[in-house]
Order: C-alpha cells, then structure tokens, then sequence
C-alpha cells in the first residue's frame, strides 16, 4: 500500500481548495514540539514547507543532563528550524535551556501557544501529516469553533479509509494526538495534574461517555495509572478532560497523519500503529448529517490499540514492584 505522505511534492503545489489564494495558503496557526530527533524534524518541515502557514510556533524541550549527545542534538534540531523556516510568516519560539520532560514540556507549550491564539493545527516531530490535513482542519477549526460538543480534530484514523462513505469526517469517543487541532474554549479547564479524577468524579458517571465495556475499562485503567504516577506525559490528563466535558473528536475519512517514530522517551516505536499510510483528502468537504460518535469504529479502536492489556499489565507490574520494596 503506497504512501502518499512520503512522496516529494511539488513545491508550487496547492494543497488548499481553488478559491484559496497561494499568499494565504493557510490562516490557521501551527504549533510545532520539538525535541533531539533532526530526521523527523526535517522530514515534518518539508511538509510545512509546501502549505507555508503564516503563523508557526516553535516549542522544544532542552537537552537531558544525563545523555551526552543531547545538546548536540537539540542544537541541530533548533538549526534545521532557523534554516528550514524560509517562507514569509511570524516565527515565535519557546525553547528549553534544560530538560522539562514530555509532559510538562508540552503542556506549558500548549498554555504559551494558545495564551496567543484561540485555536491552532498542533504536530509533534514524529508525526508526518498529508498536505490535505491543513485545510481540513482550517475548515473545521472554523466550523465548530462555537460547537461545545467538539473538542479537536484529529489526523489519524485508525481505519485508514475503511469507514462508510458518508462523509469526509466522522466522530468518536476515542481521542488520537498524533496531529490534532483545537481551540482555546476546548483547552480550559484541562489539569495536567488530572486530580479531579476520584477526587471529584463520579467513576460510574464518567463511564457512560462509552457504550462499550472495552473503552470504559480502557480509560478507567488508563486514568488510574496515570494517579498512581508518576507517568511522564501530557495526554492522558488532555483525553480526561475532553471525556470529562463529554467531548467528541472529529476523524477524517481518510488517514491523515502517519506517526514516523521509531524511538522516543516513551517508547511509541513499538506501537503497531506507527507508520500507518496515509492518503489525501478530497475537497470540497461532504459534512455529515449530524453530530454523534460512530460507535463501530470506538469499538475498532480500543480492540486495535489492546489497550486493556498494556495498560493492566503496566498498572500490575507496578504495584508488583512497589511490594518487593524493601521496608
């Protein structure tokens, strides 16, 4: 199966609808993360290079005090960054001296872009999207920009472009990052802390956001793990509050985001979700005929990702080792 995301493409290529003016390509911010991998870097600039957006921000985490190569390497990124940005666009950057780690690296980042902007197209290094995603989710940012019951839109779908045809987009209880999109109205209230969970919410309440008994049990473990801590990461709090405020996400038809890591500080290389293809986005958009989550493909997702496995084993091994303690 081919990938369109890995292909050069022009770079007079318009990826916008024919109405869409080639000096305004993309209105809509985009804010990058960056940490010590300059391939993937360069590989996702080449892409940003091709839309041009007119605001980007720039957020990367520092260098660890105990991996020598680090500062070397998160120098080379911020280079590929000053000499890769070579289009006409305001530039902000928010960089690290010293290593703050993925979850508090990413969720100051997201506080520091979204204090400037009510809404953004959000990647991280490892994630290379299709040059379809950026008006995909520039139209969408602005159609449900009031619409309390989104919370973001998502690149990736798990079922490449097996969904019904009904649409260019569906929605799901089930929230990806790998390429995402959001607003600042969805953003508040999020705790990276997470400490309503059990503090605050009602368990038995929260899980009827789910029809499923795999999802709940998926999230509830999930959520506990992260309680329990610590767990380096921005994300689980992120999906906690989303579920929280009842949210859905919007997923295309078609893939649109491929997560190229092979390493990184949590492992997502083994994933075997990584390295899915992706496919461009026709336009102009077909909008479904109402807003409710598709509950095919929540089911499809939580079997796909095995999620229920990984995370009690994670869960268990860790109360295992906190037995074996010595007093």
């Amino acid at each position: 199966m081919q990938n369109r995301a890995a292909e050069i493409v022009p770079q007079d290529m318009n990826p916008f609808p024919d109405n869409t003016s080639p000096n305004d390509r993309l209105a809509v911010a985009v804010a990058l993360f960056v940490f010590n991998r300059p391939d993937y870097t360069r590989r996702v600039l080449e892409v940003l290079r091709m839309v041009r957006p007119a605001d980007v921000f720039l957020v990367a985490d520092g260098p660890r005090a105990d991996q020598p190569d680090d500062a070397a390497r998160c120098l080379e990124v911020r280079n590929l960054l000053e000499e890769g940005i070579d289009w006409p666009c305001r530039v902000q950057r928010k960089f690290a001296d010293t290593n703050l780690g993925c979850g508090e690296r990413i969720a100051s980042g997201l506080a520091w872009v979204f204090g400037q902007v009510d809404r953004a197209i959000i990647l991280e290094d490892d994630c290379l999207p299709e040059t379809s995603f950026f008006p995909f989710c520039q139209e969408l940012l602005e159609r449900f920009s009031g619409d309390q019951r989104i919370g973001m839109i998502a690149g990736t779908n798990y079922r490449l472009k097996d969904a019904p045809a009904t649409g260019s987009y569906f929605f799901t209880r089930h929230h990806s990052i790998w390429g995402w999109a959001t607003w600042r109205r969805a953003l508040t209230g999020y705790d990276p802390t997470m400490k309503a969970w059990r503090d605050m919410v009602s368990v038995d309440e929260l899980e009827t956001y789910w029809e499923d008994r795999r999802s709940r049990l998926i999230h509830r473990e999930m959520f506990d793990l992260y309680r329990e801590g610590p767990v380096d990461t921005w994300d689980i709090p992120w999906v906690f509050h989303l579920v929280r405020n009842r949210m859905l996400s919007v997923v295309p038809r078609l893939n649109q985001v491929r997560n190229i890591g092979t390493s990184g500080t949590r492992g997502r290389g083994d994933d075997r979700n990584n390295n899915l293809p992706t496919y461009p986005l026709p336009f102009p958009l077909h909008h479904p005929e109402s807003i409710k989550p598709d509950p095919a493909y929540d089911r499809f997702v939580s079997k796909r990702h095995r999620l229920v496995r990984d995370w009690m084993r994670a869960r268990w091994t860790r109360r295992v080792r906190d037995l074996l303690k010595p007093l």
